[in-house]
């Protein structure tokens, strides 16, 4: 990734261009190009490229569709909060070079996605708008099995997806799942006072990655989030009702988690999650943030070995690294 580069593509993206019968429209649209350049995809792996501004009730959805020589299958891949999928080049790139189709999906608000900036009123809305992204991605995608991987909300949402029975996936994976936020006890108290009063709050950028020049780019990435709707904390609190009285998720699932991610309350989400799937393995990565899909090589590799294992079949269970020093924080 560079931020050193032109980024005037932000706002000459043809809408036109955007239409998933169009196969490379960045081979006749330079901004199309500069887009995937910026966020370096590698396009040396992708047989065809296609993308699209889905129009839904509420937004129009951006989705992707990278496709290698000969694919295996289908990743549905979706983001965090904040974030949008050219923060995840590095997970599509890997699946890529594995010969796994990505199908990828911007949520609402998000990415290129349209709608207010981070904000949502009900959280069944980016199940909606996944659920009509991949409608459209299917028509185009290869044939074979499909597996999600969502990080964050999106581990979130697609798990949501599925219990609902509106993601057709063989398998689902989830890197740092949300249900519970990082000291969520003490936000959900003062949450009715605070959102009185606050609409919305700056960002902080925190370090939830030991890879530097990831934490670096975030900062000069023209599609993060930067403000924070307390409409949002409200959103997921009602939502938390909702996936408390979902049904049990019969698919295999596997949760990655790193034991120093302070985004969410992550042991408390495991037990949730292991209370609500019926055939669930969890790797737990010692010293990892809550970026675990851009964590410092060693990590981000051994990620994606695990994946790629349980993808094939294989037992993943448990995935540690040895402990880092604390002074590597």
């Amino acid at each position: 990734m560079s931020w050193e580069r032109d980024i005037t593509w932000t706002e000459l993206l043809p809408v036109d261009a955007m239409d998933l019968s169009q196969l490379n429209p960045q081979e006749s649209h330079t901004p199309v190009m500069d887009y995937l350049q910026f966020y370096h995809y590698n396009l040396k792996t992708l047989a065809g490229y296609r993308c699209e501004l889905v129009n839904t009730m509420r937004a129009d959805v951006h989705v992707q569709l990278f496709t290698p020589e000969n694919p295996k299958g289908t990743i549905l891949l979706v983001h965090g909060y904040m974030d949008h999928t050219g923060g995840l080049s590095a997970c599509v790139n890997a699946f890529l070079k594995e010969s796994y189709e990505v199908a990828a999906i911007d949520l609402p608000g998000h990415g290129l996605s349209s709608g207010d900036r981070g904000a949502i009123r009900d959280f069944s809305h980016y199940v909606d708008a996944v659920k009509a992204g991949w409608g459209q991605l299917d028509k185009y995608r290869c044939a074979g099995p499909v597996y999600g991987l969502g990080h964050s909300t999106g581990g979130a949402v697609l798990f949501h997806g599925v219990s609902e029975g509106v993601l057709p996936l063989k398998a689902l994976m989830m890197a740092g799942p949300l249900y519970h936020p990082y000291q969520w006890k003490w936000v959900r108290l003062l949450l009715p006072v605070a959102s009185k009063w606050v609409t919305k709050k700056k960002r902080r950028f925190k370090q939830n990655s030991k890879d530097e020049r990831y934490h670096l780019f975030l900062k000069h990435d023209p599609l993060q989030v930067r403000e924070l709707p307390t409409s949002w904390l409200m959103a997921l609190t009602e939502w938390q009702k909702d996936i408390l009285a979902c049904s049990k998720v019969e698919v295999p699932v596997y949760l990655l988690q790193g034991t120093k991610d302070t985004t969410v309350q992550w042991q408390e989400n495991v037990e949730f999650f292991n209370d609500k799937c019926k055939d669930l393995q969890v790797a737990l990565f010692e010293g990892a943030g809550h970026q675990l899909l851009n964590e410092k090589e060693a990590i981000r590799e051994l990620a994606f070995e695990r994946m790629s294992s349980f993808i094939h079949g294989r037992s993943a269970w448990q995935s540690t690294l040895e402990k880092e020093p604390e002074n590597e924080d």
